[in-house]
């Protein structure tokens, strides 16, 4: 038997004190609730953390640049799949509701290689983008009190030749919503990139990027960055200091959690060695 177990039950069994074995047995405690704290929340705060990265960062584009050849970007080492994109900003109107979100002017019968939101869809399909029609969150549609087929009104800001600004229009019914029980739900829009087309401008869509690895998204856009004449972007310029902030919070927690378990080992030996103590002086009188 092995020296530490010999001493656990040693002191776990004693008979000459119920007291000592009483505090051997709720210091053990102590240590076993820390230890399966420790695990469930860690546990707990890394399945947050990969289903958050899969529901947000499987559905924003990895990497959108313009003004690269498609052949050169398919060749590029990491990427998994190409596709024309485009993204504006712009204001989603209906009755006296009204609602600013990100829209993305996408190949509908590609999405399905490029994001998993084809995967959360609640009503509708992808395909119906075709249509010239709009794909919403379900909790954004809900709170506008729209259903499958309602008509709404975007207004687009576009930049002329003249570098003025004015506002695109555009008149488009509900094909279908997604539901991803993320922010996404709340701010995000689908249009056929064709549909989108006349509200660029001087602008041209770009090609969004779908890489075999997802943190090796900056260090490809400095790639494609260092070419003249490329416009480049990449998840981590809008979502690279939330992420961090959970990941931050993973790692305190784990922190925290370590002290608890080491306190109540220290609590343990130092109770033993005080009550070893008591018991050689004890014997000593």
């Amino acid at each position: 038997m092995k020296a530490s177990a010999f001493v656990g039950l040693r002191y776990a069994r004693s008979r000459g004190s119920r007291f000592l074995s009483f505090m051997t047995w709720v210091s053990l405690l102590g240590l076993s609730l820390g230890v399966i704290a420790l695990i469930v929340v860690v546990s707990v705060m890394n399945g947050f953390d990969s289903e958050l990265k899969r529901r947000i960062l499987g559905v924003v584009p990895h990497i959108v640049v313009q003004g690269v050849n498609i052949e050169a970007l398919k060749r590029t080492p990491g990427v998994e799949a190409v596709a024309r994109f485009a993204s504006l900003s712009g204001l989603l109107v209906k009755g006296s509701d009204s609602e600013l979100m990100q829209l993305h002017g996408i190949e509908p019968d590609r999405e399905a290689e490029m994001s998993i939101l084809p995967e959360y869809m609640v009503y509708g399909a992808m395909s119906s983008l075709k249509d010239g029609g709009i794909v919403l969150g379900q909790p954004l549609a809900y709170r506008l009190g729209l259903h499958l087929g309602d008509g709404v009104t975007i207004l687009l800001p576009v930049l002329s030749e003249r570098q003025t600004v004015r506002t695109h229009v555009l008149h488009v019914n509900l094909v279908g919503t997604f539901e991803l029980n993320s922010e996404l739900d709340y701010g995000l829009g689908l249009l056929d990139l064709k549909t989108l087309g006349p509200a660029l401008g001087t602008g041209d869509a770009g090609y969004r990027l779908r890489l075999d690895d997802i943190f090796e998204a900056p260090a490809t856009s400095k790639h494609f960055a260092a070419m003249p004449g490329v416009v480049v972007s990449d998840w981590s310029a809008q979502y690279g200091d939330f992420f961090r902030t959970v990941k931050m919070e993973k790692v305190m927690m784990f922190l925290l959690l370590t002290v608890i378990v080491g306190i109540a080992g220290f609590s343990i030996v130092s109770s033993l060695s005080m009550l070893e103590k008591r018991r050689n002086l004890t014997l000593q009188c």
